[in-house]
């Protein structure tokens, strides 16, 4: 895959400033997932991992730590692949991610009341209002660990894992105490249970099912007589209405932006250079980071209206590495100034 980068995936071309700007050019497919994400090759930047760190020490080593000759720990090794990716000069790359968009669009399909009223709520976190509404208790008594569950209980249901793979997610042994849990996190949420049954039923009869916007997976599967098979087109008639959904809101944000960013008023001060799913990466000239992060956030926001709110996250930073997580207020106040000497670009 790197030598076809080498040779086809990567332009290299002047700028102003005497210096040579390196692009890595790969290729969207958008027909290449059942669910209608935009998928990419040659090569893939969706796939380039997240910073991470490694801990080099071994069992052994830790083992020694309380011996009197022990050597002192290694410190751990950090790997950020993404960090090789760097804005221009005068340039910033800008991050804007939906947070929990498929939950939020389960929320809005099922109509479920205790989902909706918690996700309806500014600046609560929606796993720890899940972990009371499961567990019956007072917000403030939700531990972390709680809150996790209930996050894996919810992506479980989204992605159709059965209890095996809940029980591994929630690194538990016995299967049928994932089981109990799964029961008893989705009667929480009564609303959700009844959609889930309504858009399995409803595969039955079409053998297809259809995103917010009306598009189209087809699921014969769903009235096999292998139990395996059938299973398998029940989980993904769940994932496909609620993981498609998520891809036409993106797509539809993509085409809005794209329109106005195309106009004269923003000619040479941002380019979108990578789409990761729930997300949209942007670079853009510094003077104007403040103004393209509203305006992505106002259409990513309402690019189809639901019954609860779809926020975003800004992130910025002078590489894909390195992202702050910010406000529109102090993407204004602190980056949006260029550093004394500092060359502006126009971005071609």
């Amino acid at each position: 895959m790197l030598a076809a980068a080498v040779t086809q995936g990567i332009q290299v071309g002047p700028s102003t400033s005497q210096e040579y700007v390196v692009r890595l050019r790969g290729c969207f497919q958008q027909t290449a997932t059942c669910t209608g994400r935009l998928a990419m090759n040659e090569p893939n930047l969706q796939t380039v991992p997240k910073p991470i760190e490694f801990d080099t020490n071994s069992s052994q080593q830790l083992q020694l730590e309380e011996s009197e000759n022990a050597a002192p720990p290694l410190p751990p090794v950090s790997l950020n692949v993404r960090a090789a990716f760097v804005a221009p000069p005068g340039c910033l790359i800008l991050s804007v991610d939906y947070s929990q968009v498929e939950l939020r669009l389960i929320a809005h399909l099922s109509e479920d009341e205790v989902l909706c009223g918690t996700l309806a709520k500014d600046g609560q976190d929606p796993f720890t209002a899940m972990a009371c509404m499961w567990q019956k208790c007072p917000i403030d008594q939700v531990t972390p660990e709680r809150r996790d569950q209930a996050k894996h209980l919810a992506y479980g249901l989204l992605y159709g894992m059965g209890p095996n793979a809940v029980a591994g997610a929630l690194n538990i042994r016995d299967v049928r105490t994932a089981a109990e849990w799964q029961e008893s996190f989705l009667n929480s949420m009564p609303g959700v249970q009844a959609w889930i049954k309504r858009v399995k039923e409803d595969c039955k009869q079409t053998e297809c099912v259809k995103t917010i916007s009306g598009r189209r997976r087809y699921l014969p599967h769903i009235n096999s007589k292998s139990h395996e098979a059938r299973g398998s087109a029940e989980r993904a008639a769940v994932n496909t209405v609620a993981q498609g959904s998520a891809a036409d809101m993106i797509k539809t944000a993509m085409v809005r932006l794209h329109a106005i960013l195309d106009g004269p008023e923003w000619a040479g001060a941002a380019n979108l250079v990578l789409m990761v799913h729930d997300e949209l990466v942007y670079e853009v000239r510094r003077d104007r980071a403040a103004d393209l992060a509203a305006l992505v956030k106002l259409e990513m926001e309402r690019a189809m209206p639901l019954q609860v709110p779809t926020p975003v996250k800004l992130s910025v930073g002078l590489n894909w590495g390195s992202l702050e997580s910010v406000t529109l207020e102090k993407l204004r106040a602190e980056w949006s100034v260029v550093p004394g000497g500092n060359e502006m670009r126009t971005l071609g």
